[in-house]
């Protein structure tokens, strides 16, 4: 399994908007937005010198309107 988390939250930082935990979001939450959570991390094979792994990230940018993007 590989740890990509702080990758991730790191290059969604570089966008300027507030960025929540998928699982922290509530109603109150000012938009623009974006929400993301990790779907799976899983290792998938192991080859003779390397390993596989999927990783899946959820990712979803909230807005009242398009515009505001």
């Amino acid at each position: 399994m590989i740890d990509y988390h702080s990758n991730l939250v790191a290059a969604l930082k570089q966008i300027d908007i507030p960025i929540h935990y998928e699982m922290t979001l509530h109603s109150g939450l000012d938009t623009p937005c974006i929400s993301y959570m990790e779907i799976s991390n899983i290792a998938e094979e192991t080859g003779d010198t390397l390993g596989y792994s999927r990783l899946q990230y959820q990712i979803k940018v909230w807005s009242e309107k398009v515009a505001e993007l």
